[in-house]
C-alpha cells in the first residue's frame, strides 16, 4: 500500500480515456476514464495494482482522485472547444461499503463545478449484491442530486434483474464476452437483443463493450444497441492524444463545437493543403 500512496503523491497515477460512441454514426458522446500507473520505465496496467488497492482499502482514496481528475479533465476539454456529454468513472464495491462514499462524490462534484448529470458512476453486478442495501442507498441518493449510474458487465453476474428493482440505473453495459462471438453465436445475439429490449422498456441506454470489427458494430446496431466502445473506433488515450484525435478528424464529437470544427479544418489544411 505504501507504494500506491507514494505513486499518488508523486503524480504517477494518470487517467486514459476511451471514447463511447453512437453505434449508427461513430460520433463520440462521452468517455470512460481508466486508471493507469505511469512508472518511470513502463505504464502499469490496472490488473497489476487495482487488486492490491482494493484489498488494502486504498481504492477509496484512488477512486476519489479519479473522479475529481476526470471531472476536471472534462471541464478542461470544454474550455478547449471539445464538448463531450459525460465521463464515466468506475466504482469499486469497496468504495460503496464506505458510509462516506455518497458525501465524497457530492464533494467532488461541488468542488470541481461539474454538472452532476455529466458524471456516470459505473458499477459492476458484484456491487449490487455485496452489501446491497448500503450500495443502493448511496446510489439512489446520488441519483436524486443528478448523478447517473451504469451497470457494467450486465448478464455476467448473479444479480441480473434484481438490480433494476433497487438501483437507479441509466445505462446498461453489454459485456465484451457477448460481443466477442456475436457473429457466430446465435445465443450471444439473443442475449444482446434481450438486454437492449430490456433497457429500452425501462428507459435505459445500452453501451456495448469491446467492439473490434465493423461486422460486430453492424450486428449490434441491428439488434437495437445505442452506444459502444472498443478498438474499432479508439483504444483508451491520454488526454492530449484524445484531443489530437478530435482535432485531426479521426474522432468526431456527437455535437462538435464551432471551435473544434475550426481546429479540425486548420489541421486538415496543414496536412493536405485543403479543408477536409
Amino acid at each position: 500500500m505504501a507504494a500506491l500512496e507514494a505513486a499518488l503523491a508523486n503524480g504517477q497515477f494518470v487517467l486514459h480515456y476511451q471514447p463511447i460512441f453512437v453505434l449508427s454514426t461513430r460520433r463520440v458522446i462521452g468517455v470512460e476514464a481508466l486508471v493507469r500507473w505511469q512508472q518511470p520505465e513502463r505504464l502499469v496496467p490496472p490488473d497489476d495494482f487495482l487488486p492490491v488497492a482494493e484489498a488494502t482499502g486504498f481504492i477509496t482514496t484512488l477512486g476519489d482522485w479519479a473522479l475529481r481528475e476526470a471531472a476536471r479533465q472534462l471541464l478542461l476539454w470544454d474550455e478547449g472547444g471539445l464538448r463531450l456529454n459525460y465521463v464515466s468513472v468506475n466504482v469499486s464495491p469497496v468504495q460503496l461499503q464506505d458510509d462516506a462514499y455518497a458525501d465524497s462524490v457530492l464533494a467532488a462534484i461541488t468542488d470541481t463545478g461539474i454538472e452532476p448529470g455529466r458524471v456516470l458512476l459505473e458499477i459492476t453486478e458484484s456491487v449490487s449484491i455485496a452489501d446491497a442495501e448500503r450500495a443502493a442507498a448511496a446510489l439512489n441518493w446520488l441519483a436524486r442530486v443528478g448523478a447517473r449510474v451504469a451497470l457494467d458487465d450486465f448478464g455476467t453476474g448473479s444479480s441480473n434483474l434484481a438490480s433494476f428493482q433497487r438501483l437507479p440505473l441509466a445505462v446498461l453495459k453489454i459485456d465484451r464476452s457477448f460481443v466477442n462471438h456475436i457473429m457466430e453465436s446465435a445465443r450471444d445475439r439473443s442475449i444482446v437483443q434481450f438486454v437492449t429490449g430490456l433497457a429500452k422498456a425501462n428507459g435505459l441506454a445500452t453501451v456495448a463493450e469491446g467492439i473490434e470489427t465493423q461486422e460486430q458494430l453492424d450486428v449490434l446496431t441491428g439488434l437495437g444497441g445505442d452506444y459502444g466502445q472498443g478498438w474499432l473506433v479508439s483504444k483508451a488515450l491520454a488526454p492530449d492524444a484524445l484531443l489530437t484525435a478530435f482535432e485531426s478528424g479521426r474522432l468526431v464529437a456527437n455535437s462538435p463545437t464551432r471551435q473544434m470544427l475550426e481546429r479540425s479544418e486548420r489541421f486538415a489544411i496543414e496536412r493536405t493543403g485543403k479543408p477536409f
